[in-house]
């Protein structure tokens, strides 16, 4: 086992970096200013002091009695029950090395403001962190990386920063608590999963400058009732909004297509707005939509899915009677669909 020099951790032989503070094994420590220097290093880089000295395992021992915070470059200050984190270029590897062992991140605390932090979080950066209820992101982070607050079940409360460009794959999936996102302008693709079970969304308002939504990103969001999908969006793939508690929908007028699966099982939708834009509608697009009752299909449209209207039992005759007239098999399930 090895110690680490700055907070006295026991590591495997062959870490290159401390498990608990992530400071590298290549550096030590000066005691009196804390800068850190190569291990052959006989003087502080910082301070000029000697490095020859006998008072590291006391400094060690210091060092672990402090509260266990993020070990970060600069001490947490601790203001009103929020942590915050004064982040420096080296948080790239504490996110790696230290925010992906998240259940430590703030000491029991709930509520987490990182302070010029850098343009990512990292990927798995706060997953499974049960004790995180608020997040406030700052404004220079552009991407939210893969599974970054992935089943942080009781976080409530995000705060998007005006810098966002891209939510990731899995961002917030299964942070049952989350219910509300107000999302910048800035932003322009939203991956697939992101925002997947999010079972107390209500709210969603969708930036004006989103050109994509994958497939699956809000699927089974089973209290979102209302969703307005801005004209700067071209695409939405399938299965995206599959589940959930939809009540109306106003489709993108920058759409062509409406995708197979998208509003699969949305038992509560009533109206949708299909724009001129719209030339087809893939299959089971509608499927158990059993009370929808107002939509309009206009002469734009040329082609629709089998059983896109399957089980849309409350439509209005002269609706089901143009979608008959596109496709027979709207209303059936076919040997077309793969099941």
């Amino acid at each position: 086992m090895k110690k680490c020099n700055f907070c006295g951790t026991e590591n495997e032989d062959i870490a290159i970096f401390c498990d608990e503070c992530g400071k590298s094994f290549l550096k030590k420590r000066c005691d009196k200013c804390g800068a850190e220097n190569r291990l052959s290093a006989k003087f502080c880089n910082q301070c000029g002091k000697s490095l020859d000295y006998d008072a590291k395992s006391e400094s060690n021992k210091a060092d672990v009695e402090k509260p266990k915070h993020i070990p970060i470059v600069y001490e947490p200050i601790i203001e009103q029950n929020i942590i915050y984190y004064e982040a420096t270029k080296r948080i790239e590897l504490l996110f790696i090395n230290v925010f992906t062992r998240s259940h430590k991140f703030a000491n029991g605390k709930g509520e987490v403001k990182l302070i010029e932090a850098t343009p990512r979080i990292w990927e798995n950066a706060f997953a499974n962190s049960e004790a995180l209820t608020s997040m406030v992101i700052p404004d220079c982070v552009k991407k939210i990386g893969r599974f970054a607050f992935d089943r942080c079940i009781n976080l409530s409360k995000v705060f998007l920063p005006e810098s966002l460009i891209e939510i990731g794959e899995c961002a917030f999936r299964d942070c049952y608590n989350l219910s509300e996102i107000d999302m910048p302008d800035t932003v322009k693709i939203i991956e697939r999963n992101a925002f997947e079970r999010c079972a107390n969304l209500r709210s969603v308002r969708l930036s004006n400058s989103l050109k994509k939504i994958c497939d699956y990103t809000f699927k089974d969001c089973i209290n979102l009732t209302e969703i307005v999908i801005p004209d700067s969006v071209n695409e939405i793939e399938s299965f995206a909004f599959e589940g959930c508690n939809i009540h109306s929908v106003v489709i993108s007028k920058s759409m062509e297509k409406i995708e197979n699966y998208l509003f699969k099982n949305c038992i509560n939708l009533t109206d949708v707005i299909i724009p001129d834009s719209i030339t087809s509608i893939g299959e089971c697009a509608f499927k158990g939509c059993k009370n929808l009752t107002s939509i309009v299909i206009p002469d734009s449209v040329k082609k629709i899915g089998c059983a896109a209207f399957l089980g849309c039992e409350n439509l209005p005759e002269e609706t089901k009677e143009r979608v008959k007239e596109i496709n027979e098999d709207a209303f059936i399930d076919d040997d077309c669909l793969p099941f």
